[in-house]
């Protein structure tokens, strides 16, 4: 049993911090209101309302130009691939071909070269054998070739080894787009359907795009791309961010609808891009980090293959094939090249395929971007490049190029800036002419919500709207939200938007530099009882294992947060909490209201620095793992 605070070492701090919270005074809130509402200007907010202020911050502020940098390029190989995989238009076949200004890179000459390829295949379950059925994948035997050699039609995954002298000196694999002969979008009521390509990049915050992605940013803007400045995440990391754009729900609904237990799949979840597939549409979602895939890290992805075309086989394969390395926490090199690079090459040759059929394409990179805040400025020339590779394949393709947050670990975190950059991704939207002119009303809202409150809720709605022409599902997450392509009211609130408070960035004060009363540690210390009470109910899920019992090691920081104008002032104050606990290090953030009627809620207490294998012991559910500090029984 734990030990750290007693039955009524418990109800002694409640009772101080509900005392302390209703006798508290207004005048901050008074203060504070009266100082911002001298600054009215839309050019110091993003988003400027009476029911949301959201400050619009400098790419470099002072307080976080300590943490950032250049990132220095890893280079994974001195030499260039040695094979290479060609579409052949007239056959409809690959062809996979040794790159003949190589081969000297690699071996004395032509004659001592052996290659083989072997086809890398996943296949159909009917049931649950195992909790990796996901991470399944076969390959066959090898099929030998001296240059070059006609892929059968059928085969999307090969694995490429080549020999010399029976010694092994290179291996790839290959991601061939194949053509799934799936009936096409012909009918009168679909002829102004648009395609939908997601393109996303982990962690990326809308400043960090700008400090990181330069030339990137440069070229959308100069081809109209619409930005939303007032983009604001749901939930703490990935997946709850996703659920919310792909089902309209968030993760407790999931729960209840489709995702009962932590270790079930989730093919019978309602994904959006099954409405697309019921409507004809190829589907396809691309990723490029096995280990940390949205779907995968904590879960057990699917049974079977989700969409028509899924990267996960071969990117598993890859990572257990092929000799890698890591750059800024994450398996960066795979083989010769980054893995993203895979994925480049695939989707690339995706959108140039199929630029005349109707697809839903989820392609979501995470290897350069999820672990380090500098880091993403390594694929600026190859992100713009891909872009550009694709632009004139676009005319009936909706683009939506998206992150799910700002970086979530870290010293910025501790920062007023990156406690916002978390909370604001960048999203930006491509519409072509045709677009344009076929619905010139929905591109005209589009852009008048530049500098609206907007979330992932609306993402999905607008998937819907691109789809039917309308929204024709509820938004369960979301009863108020609707598509990007409607107007979003101007006085929107967070709640409104399907934002709660925790994530909520309207209205947040510069960080109080007063000394930390005995309300906020006694809000400190009811947060710290409740992870071990969380941790206690869920310590039989390990074996030889335990939590250890967390206690308060310091306070860092104390923000004030007002949510907005129109509510009671009594009721709008909060406070944002940052501290650190013992043994683990762990740092976290709370976000409490100033009167707070009840224990805090498991689900607003949320780390903020990286936790590492701290966690390692435990294997169901993110949440366990962040506070988790695993020590042997």
């Amino acid at each position: 049993m734990r030990k750290y605070y007693s039955p009524r070492a418990k109800r002694l701090i409640f009772t101080i911090y509900c005392i302390l919270s209703s006798v508290t005074g207004d005048d901050s809130i008074s203060a504070w209101n009266s100082q911002s509402k001298q600054v009215n200007s839309t050019e110091n907010y993003v988003v400027l309302s009476s029911s949301c202020r959201i400050p619009r911050t400098d790419p470099y502020d002072n307080s976080i130009k300590k943490y950032l940098f250049k990132w220095k390029p890893l280079i994974c190989s001195d030499k260039e691939p040695l094979t290479s995989v060609e579409f052949d238009p007239t056959s409809g076949r690959h062809l996979l071909k040794v790159n003949l200004t190589e081969v000297l890179c690699y071996v004395p000459s032509l004659s001592e070269l052996t290659c083989h390829y072997s086809v890398i295949t996943r296949g159909f379950l009917k049931e649950k054998q195992t909790n990796r059925d996901d991470d399944r994948y076969n390959i066959s035997k090898p099929i030998h070739f001296k240059t070059e050699v006609e892929i059968p039609g059928d085969v999307e995954n090969i694995y490429v080894a080549c020999n010399s002298n029976e010694e092994q000196v290179y291996q790839t694999v290959h991601y061939m787009v194949t053509d799934k002969k799936l009936e096409t979008v012909t009918s009168k009521r679909s002829q102004h359907k648009f395609s939908v390509l997601l393109f996303g990049i982990d962690s990326v915050s809308r400043q960090n795009f700008i400090r990181t992605l330069p030339k990137t940013r440069e070229y959308i803007q100069n081809r109209g791309w619409i930005e939303l400045e007032g983009y604001n995440k749901i939930a703490y990391n990935t997946f709850p961010n996703f659920i919310a754009f792909l089902t309209g729900m968030n993760v407790e609904q999931l729960v209840k609808v489709c995702h009962k237990a932590w270790n079930d799949e989730m093919d019978d979840c309602p994904f959006i891009w099954k409405n697309y597939s019921e409507e004809k549409f190829l589907t396809a979602y691309l990723e490029d980090s096995a280990p940390i895939g949205t779907f995968n890290y904590a879960k057990y992805g699917f049974l079977n293959s989700p969409t028509d075309y899924y990267a996960r086989p071969i990117m598993k394969a890859a990572l257990d094939l092929l000799p890698t390395k890591v750059n800024g926490g994450e398996t960066y090199c795979m083989g010769q090249i980054p893995q993203i690079e895979y994925l480049f090459q695939y989707m690339t040759e995706f959108v140039q395929r199929f630029h005349n059929r109707r697809y839903f394409n989820l392609f979501w990179a995470n290897s350069f971007s999820h672990s380090a805040l500098n880091m993403p400025s390594v694929m600026d020339d190859r992100i713009r490049q891909f872009l550009e590779n694709i632009e004139d394949y676009l005319n009936s393709t909706v683009v939506i190029f998206y992150s799910d947050h700002g970086m979530r670990f870290g010293e910025i975190k501790r920062t007023h800036v990156g406690w916002l950059e978390e909370r604001m991704p960048f999203i930006y939207f491509y519409l072509p002419p045709s677009f344009k002119t076929t619905y010139p009303r929905r591109y005209q809202n589009l852009l008048a919500n530049k500098n609206k409150l907007t979330s992932p809720y609306d993402l999905y709605a607008t998937l819907q709207h691109i789809l039917y022409g309308q929204v024709r599902q509820p938004i369960l997450g979301c009863p108020n939200c609707d598509s990007l392509f409607a107007p979003v009211p101007h006085n929107r609130s967070c709640d409104e938007a399907g934002i709660s408070s925790q994530w909520c960035t309207c209205s947040v004060a510069p960080k109080s530099e007063s000394d930390f009363d005995l309300q906020i540690t006694a809000a400190t210390h009811l947060a710290i009882m409740s992870i071990n009470d969380f941790l206690e109910k869920k310590e039989n899920q390990l074996k030889d294992f335990k939590c250890a019992t967390l206690s308060l090691s310091k306070i860092i920081s104390v923000q004030n947060k007002i949510r907005n104008e129109t509510s009671s002032e009594k009721q709008n104050k909060e406070f944002i909490i940052v501290f650190q606990t013992e043994p683990s290090k762990a740092v976290f953030e709370i976000v409490i209201p100033e009167r707070a009627s009840k224990a805090i809620d498991i689900e607003n207490i949320n780390r903020i620095n990286e936790y590492d294998s701290q966690g390692s012991c435990v294997e169901e559910g993110i949440k366990m793992k962040l506070f988790c500090f695993c020590e042997r029984k």
